[in-house]
């Protein structure tokens, strides 16, 4: 019995469809750039195949995925924070007037901030324990 001999290329076509399968059911926007980086380079490996321009095609489209699953990314990170920020205003600090402060972010990150600003300016860091709880 003779073994069938593949053609040139099957292994990378065979890899490529492995990775466009896991672009599916990816967890990140970092683990699908890592996904889209490899699948362009075995698109250099297929593009003398007959395929190659549907690879490239396959490839654009992932690509044009991309800014969606940022985008999508971005708000659950922002809706995991919202839901860590409100956890910490549980037990609000006090400023020295008396007034309850809530989390603000500035240009040097999140800190305190009077909730009657802007007739009170007090302001005061967030403690090293609460600043990993909001580092996402």
């Amino acid at each position: 019995m003779q073994l069938p001999i593949f053609p040139a290329g099957t292994t990378h076509l065979r890899a490529f469809a492995e990775q466009r399968e896991e672009a599916v059911d990816v967890g990140s926007v970092k683990e699908y750039e890592g996904i889209l980086t490899r699948l362009t380079h075995a698109k250099g490996a297929l593009a003398d195949l007959p395929v190659g321009k549907r690879v490239a095609k396959a490839i654009r489209e992932l690509g044009e995925k991309l800014p969606a699953i940022q985008a999508r990314d971005e708000a659950n990170r922002q809706f995991r924070l919202g839901g860590r920020i409100h956890a910490l205003e549980q037990n609000p600090r006090l400023c020295p007037q008396g007034h309850l402060m809530a989390i603000r972010t500035g240009t040097r990150g999140d800190f305190w901030r009077c909730s009657q600003f802007p007739l009170c300016w007090k302001t005061a860091q967030l403690t090293p324990e609460q600043g990993d709880l909001l580092n996402l």
